[in-house]
């Protein structure tokens, strides 16, 4: 039973304490039924103290999340790209509070949850949004997949819209690909009835960061900001 429980910590990734405390259980279970049998335990009592001591000693709040994330999340394959690490916040759940402009021209409230993990065996990244209206209708719902071409030196990135049934390549190097300044993460997506939007990721941290979205004016020089996104980690 407890090798049942020990696969099943793994597998929900419990993190890094219930994984160990499950087999230290499976060692001392072990330890018993040897010693009842007349077998020498002395190398198994010496070897399940040290990983007792080791285990208890070093469970950091951040080594577990880390652990967490690439249990649940995926962790990146060795051999990808360093630049894949440019959208790795996003890895992880996220809570939002957004603003979207309508026609005319009056802000709407929307809560949305943002979810990022690897994928392919941790060589690209997708994030799946989900909005809805404050009674509870779906608004928006769809999914980025972002991997970088280290031989062309770009981002080839898709959103995939679940409710329009479309897909739209977004940071495209004829749009000036993907732009990093000041912290902050810029790039161009082609928008409804041929308008260019913006899309920007700033005030980035471990717990948080901000999503703007913005449309080019007719007279192609200013922008109007028609959605913003502020996101908050859910710790797992």
């Amino acid at each position: 039973m407890s090798r049942l429980w020990l696969s099943i910590s793994i597998k929900k990734g419990l993190g890094k304490v219930f994984e160990a405390y499950f087999r230290r259980l499976s060692e001392r279970l072990e330890l018993m039924s040897k010693k009842k049998r007349g077998e020498d335990i002395s190398h198994l009592a010496c070897h399940q103290k040290q990983r007792s001591m080791k285990i208890w000693t070093s469970t950091p709040r951040q080594e577990e999340r880390h652990f967490m994330n690439q249990t649940m999340f995926g962790t990146t394959h060795p051999d990808a790209p360093p630049e894949l690490k440019l959208f790795a916040f996003l890895i992880g759940t996220w809570k939002c509070k957004g603003k979207v402009k309508s026609p005319e021209g009056e802000w709407q409230d929307f809560a949305a949850d943002w979810i990022g993990q690897y994928i392919l065996d941790g060589k690209a990244i997708a994030d799946e949004f989900r909005a809805t209206w404050p009674d509870g209708s779906l608004f928006m719902h769809g999914q980025n997949i972002r991997i970088y071409n280290t031989e062309q030196k770009m981002w080839r990135m898709k959103w995939i819209d679940a409710l329009a049934g479309n897909v739209i390549k977004m940071g495209c190097p004829e749009l000036g690909g993907v732009k990093v300044a000041n912290g902050s993460i810029t790039f161009h997506v082609p928008h409804t009835e041929g308008q260019l939007l913006r899309s920007n990721y700033s005030n980035i941290t471990d717990d948080r960061f901000s999503w703007r979205g913005s449309i080019l004016n007719d007279d192609d020089e200013t922008w109007e900001e028609m959605m913003t996104i502020e996101a908050k980690r859910v710790e797992e």
